[in-house]
């Protein structure tokens, strides 16, 4: 016994080492140690003479946890002992989830903090050393319940029997990530949040940075008014030491259409600020669109690209002509400059039928075909486009949407299915002989399980 415990205070003061070092290796080195403990047994009943009754451990939910144990030890103010960290409910409520923090003192272990969570679900668990100058672990914990999510950190505070655990941040959010904005090796925490029961309160982005046990808010911007819900996001750190982070974002606006900003951090002045995706950037004019397409690594590179819409020229809906009635799709990749954050064509034009089904289009192809649509019937015929004579047009490919037991009639009159889904439809394509030799083929029809 005794060796197992200069082993494990060996181990904390190899921890400590990395922390002293100011950097985020701190934080693997204490991943890879964390563990269930093998007294998870006297974990237990120790907190249920805390709590006066039996409990039931619960895991965090979300499989992208660094942590998905209910009960794990973690040696978090570096005074050579391992704390338990665990999360229950107890019989007559099992409703309410607690976290408890628990210390080996003597032969038992004693609860030194009891906090009740802020949901009936523990989203995720990480520890991390937030907090420059600090030798101690976090616990940063995520929440959640119906609709909404709650961020908690939790810290310890004091020595031995005098030990507590005090909450130092419980913060409503759509979306969060860890950033470096500052580059000095302490994770700070990016956060977007909207509150759409309210339409009087706008959604805001911001950065967050802990200072021993005070929350620091170090940059806020505030998000467009239009927005009534978040449907996707993503929040990276890059190797450009005047943009550190970028965040893209999907929401849905208050006519239902779908669109894409971006919120990066801007070193040279310290401070949050939002790219608009509008004409000025030379090639984009719109990220709304009708169809859910969301942002995402298009091209395997790591780094998220957004669907940029572009008018086609000469499209129509229903035979009325417009020039732009229609739109394609380009990715675009975000690239920092000297002015800040510019877009960058990555990905050839894409004209999406659902979701999930879509043409690729050669951008050398663009100019020379245009689209209309028959919104009653759920047909796109893609046709050849030439300016000077907008009557003389040839078919190249025609996209239905038909119900399952039709489908069959137009797979033997030369169609092509795409793609079937659960409501009893169906994608079906041809491309016709003159389709083929502009240069369609059947690869270029594409459908994917993965929106994008």
């Amino acid at each position: 016994m005794k060796n197992a415990i200069r082993f494990l205070a060996l181990i904390s003061m190899i921890i400590a080492v990395f922390s002293m070092a100011g950097c985020k290796m701190a934080v693997m080195s204490a991943e890879k140690l964390l563990r269930p403990p093998k007294s998870g047994a006297e974990v237990e009943e120790a907190i249920e003479d805390y709590a006066g009754e039996s409990v039931i451990l619960k895991n965090p939910v979300n499989a992208s946890s660094e942590f998905t144990s209910s009960l794990n030890l973690i040696d978090l103010d570096y005074d050579g002992t391992e704390e338990a960290v665990a999360f229950y409910t107890v019989a007559s409520n099992e409703t309410d989830v607690h976290i408890n923090v628990l210390k080996h003192i003597g032969d038992e272990w004693v609860t030194i903090g009891d906090f009740s969570g802020y949901g009936s679900n523990i989203d995720s668990l990480s520890f991390r050393n937030l907090s420059k100058g600090m030798k101690q672990f976090d616990i940063v914990t995520t929440w959640s319940y119906i609709d909404s999510k709650v961020l908690t950190i939790h810290k310890v505070v004091g020595e031995g029997r005098r030990a507590d655990l005090r909450l130092i941040c419980d913060e409503s959010y759509e979306s969060m990530g860890y950033v470096d904005v500052d580059k000095d090796g302490y994770y700070e925490l990016f956060l977007i949040n909207g509150d759409f029961s309210d339409r009087t309160k706008v959604p805001t982005a911001k950065v967050v940075k802990i200072e021993k046990y005070d929350v620091l808010n170090i940059g806020m911007i505030s998000l467009s008014r239009e927005i009534v819900g978040f449907v996707n996001s993503y929040c990276q750190e890059t190797n450009d030491e005047n943009i550190p982070m970028i965040s893209v974002y999907d929401y849905v606006n208050a006519d239902g259409m779908y669109g894409t900003d971006v919120v990066y951090w801007d070193s040279r002045k310290a401070s949050l600020n939002l790219l608009h995706v509008d004409s000025a950037t030379n090639s984009a004019f719109s990220t709304l669109r009708s169809t859910p397409v969301l942002s995402c690594d298009v091209n395997a590179d790591t780094f998220v690209e957004i669907p940029v819409q572009e008018p086609i020229v000469g499209s129509s809906v229903n035979e009325k002509m417009y020039t732009s009635a229609l739109t394609y799709t380009k990715w675009c990749r975000l690239v920092p400059s000297g002015e800040g954050l510019k877009l960058d064509e990555a990905k050839n034009y894409r004209l999406y039928f659902t979701a999930s089904d879509y043409l690729e289009i050669e951008k050398s192809l663009v100019s020379q075909i245009t689209v209309s649509r028959n919104t009653k019937d759920d047909v796109w015929y893609i046709v050849t486009y030439n300016p000077e004579d907008l009557k003389s047009t040839e078919v190249l490919a025609v996209v239905r949407s038909v119900t399952h037991e039709n489908t069959d009639k137009y797979l033997t009159d030369g169609y092509k299915q795409l793609s079937s889904t659960a409501d009893n439809k169906a994608t079906v394509y041809k491309i016709t002989e003159k389709g083929r030799s502009f240069g369609f083929s059947d690869s270029d029809f594409v459908n994917t399980n993965i929106v994008n």
